[in-house]
């Protein structure tokens, strides 16, 4: 099962493999849920929260296609595309040979 957390100074927050969202504070146990809209799931397929956002996502991307647009407003461009796979180019590299790669 996939899931995401990400941690601050003064809370943390969590994203399930569905897209659920929940958010737990510095020293407490409990994560509490965050009313979020999930898309439906596709029907015959798991449940795994891609086939959710990409019927979020989808339509999104018909609109930017229709109106000539090349980005679409809070998400990933393919240059972050890029820049990420670089970085993940280079933490292997710096795996392999136990030095620090350096990006420029």
């Amino acid at each position: 099962m996939n899931r995401l957390e990400l941690f601050g100074s003064s809370s943390a927050v969590r994203i399930d493999y569905r897209g659920d969202v929940f958010i737990v504070k510095n020293g407490e146990d409990k994560w509490s849920p965050l009313d979020v809209e999930l898309a439906p799931a596709i029907a015959g397929t798991p449940d795994t929260g891609f086939g959710r956002g990409f019927i979020k996502f989808a339509p999104k991307i018909i609109e930017a296609i229709q109106n000539g647009n090349s980005e679409i407003e809070y998400a990933a461009t393919f240059d972050d595309g890029l820049k990420v796979q670089r970085v993940l180019d280079a933490a292997r590299e710096s795996n392999r040979n136990g030095q620090v790669v350096k990006l420029g």
